[in-house]
């Protein structure tokens, strides 16, 4: 779905990253899961964040590294991983695993497991980000792009929030 290339990065200038700055710290290994071209995770490169990249597809990890290489960043440890399987890390090996426009692809009975597999190699936390359902634009974009046959990203579940499925895979949400 990537028409083209994304802009170079040298530092901080995502509001999304900067988030994710403000919660990790200099250092923290951060695992991208389901990563794209990544621009996010090299934005937090450039703060002294460890990146890790998984995706289930080699030739996007091979885009991001390449990415990464562009922007003069040091490079990414990638991985080839299914979120719907067992995760190839041992516990507690990542101190955050992230993910931004992923998870909205399953419901909350397949979510459960991957959540739950994101934990168990996480030493700090897991931080999600998926499409609000109370956000009435992205709703009418998404359909009128789904009635017009170019949606481009599969199936989205929408949800007002995570919160009741990351408290049943054993979390307690720091952020409300």
């Amino acid at each position: 779905v990537y028409r083209e290339e994304p802009a170079l990065v040298s530092s901080i200038s995502s509001v999304l990253a900067r988030t994710l700055a403000e919660i990790t710290s200099p250092g923290d290994v951060l695992l991208e899961a389901g990563c794209g071209y990544a621009t996010v995770s090299a934005e937090l490169a450039t703060t002294g964040r460890v990146i890790h990249l998984c995706d289930f597809s080699q030739p996007i990890l091979d885009r991001a590294a390449r990415y990464f290489a562009r922007c003069g960043l040091p490079p990414p440890v990638v991985t080839v991983a299914d979120l719907t399987k067992s995760l190839p890390w041992p516990d507690n090996a990542v101190d955050y695993v992230w993910s931004s426009g992923v998870l909205e692809h399953w419901t909350d009975e397949e979510l459960l497991p991957i959540v739950r597999e994101m934990a168990r190699i996480s030493r700090k936390g897991v931080i999600a980000l998926v499409p609000n359902a109370a956000c009435v634009l992205y709703r009418l974009g998404k359909y009128l792009a789904e009635e017009a046959g170019v949606w481009p990203y599969g199936r989205e579940l929408p949800r007002g929030s995570l919160r009741a499925l990351f408290e049943q895979a054993g979390f307690i949400a720091l952020l409300k």
